[in-house]
């Protein structure tokens, strides 16, 4: 799925010329008509963007309203002792302190690029927009409330080089803090998908339930272009690590380096019920919210549409989907469309649903 923009190219949305060398601090217009402050001014003690030869790996934060942990965020990105990153921040049209804290952090690093939307165009909108922005050969999103030990980015990097092209993704185990940022505990991921065929990866991925934590792993741009990025709906970040699971291994970093924090504020927390949900992705949004139905037609779509599988392939990734995800939510799925039908044709649609894939609990 192609991001949408009102007009322009990728290559207009950044400033050409001497005006991209360390040490400007650029003020501009991007294609989306957003204010665009780039890299801060180059300083005593302060890194050079870029300054390694090693690839280089784009952070994009995405952000609204963050004030109340986006400073520690973002501290914990300047100091990953990876020595080449590009840091784009994404704000969505935040009305708190987000944009004094960001512009703050710009004058301090140059490596920060800093982009403000006048409004909050959805979640969706602003996570795939910086994936556009993006220069490096490796890419990772981070949450304006979560923490990245400083080893995070380059110990994924590790990871992904040795595995040479098979795997398109590494990510570091989960450990879980509270409000001031002291551990809690830890979680297991278990996204480790080392096998060999695409339809293998798709049953580990789908028989593994969890918070999907690595879709803020490390992810080979290239890859992640391939994909449709984060869709305008529920769940989407599960159709994205399918889709990216198809194309190739995941890899788990043995170390706890992502510090998870969960508060009352979360996105989730935030918006209760799907609907609010669904908004948050897409503030346009007027279709009724089937989150579980939308995300199994997407996979369909995904598996059917995927230039590297080939017949035999597409069909043991379809009947993997319909095993492993499809029956064990197909009553979930039923209840989805009678809520937001009604009753009369709802029910019908549903019970079609649940009857034909009746879930693994009645079998």
């Amino acid at each position: 799925m192609a991001i949408p923009v009102d007009s322009g190219t990728q290559d207009e949305a950044r400033p050409k010329g001497p005006d991209r060398q360390a040490g400007r601090g650029v003020v501009g217009r991007d294609v989306v008509g957003c204010d665009v402050v780039d890299r801060g001014v180059v300083g005593p003690g302060v890194p050079s963007p870029h300054p390694d030869a090693r690839p280089l790996v784009t952070v994009g934060l995405p952000v609204f309203n963050g004030e109340n942990f986006l400073a520690r965020a973002l501290e914990s990105i300047v100091v990953q002792d990876y020595p080449n990153l590009q840091i784009v921040v994404a704000d969505n049209g935040s009305t708190d302190r987000t944009e004094q804290i960001c512009r703050e952090f710009v004058r301090r690093d140059p490596r920060i690029e800093y982009h403000r939307s006048p409004v909050n165009r959805g979640a969706a909108w602003n996570y795939n927009r910086i994936v556009h922005l993006a220069a490096g050969t490796y890419f990772k999103w981070a949450a304006h409330d979560d923490l990245c030990a400083p080893a995070f980015v380059s110990r994924c990097v590790e990871a992904l080089t040795a595995a040479s092209s098979a795997a398109v993704l590494a990510y570091p185990k989960t450990a879980l803090i509270d409000l001031n940022d002291t551990v809690t505990g830890g979680f297991e991921d278990g996204m480790n998908l080392c096998e060999p065929t695409p339809h293998e990866r798709l049953r580990h991925f789908l028989s593994t339930r969890t918070e999907y934590h690595p879709v803020f792993g490390v992810i080979r741009a290239e890859a992640l272009l391939k994909t449709d990025l984060i869709g305008k709906y529920v769940g989407s970040d599960v159709v994205l690590l399918a889709q990216l699971a198809l194309g190739g291994q995941f890899v788990e970093v043995p170390e706890r380096l992502f510090l998870r924090r969960f508060h009352e504020n979360t996105s989730m927390n935030a918006n209760p019920d799907a609907a609010e949900r669904a908004l948050w992705f897409d503030p346009h949004r007027r279709a009724p919210s089937l989150p579980m139905v939308e995300k199994t037609i997407r996979m369909v779509h995904v598996i059917l549409s995927h230039d590297r599988l080939d017949r035999a392939e597409r069909a043991r990734c379809l009947a993997v989907l319909g095993r492993q995800w499809a029956l064990p939510h197909a009553r979930h799925m039923g209840g989805e469309v009678r809520a937001a039908f009604g009753t009369r044709i709802g029910t019908r649609i549903g019970t079609r649903i649940a009857a034909k894939f009746p879930s693994q609990r009645s079998r």
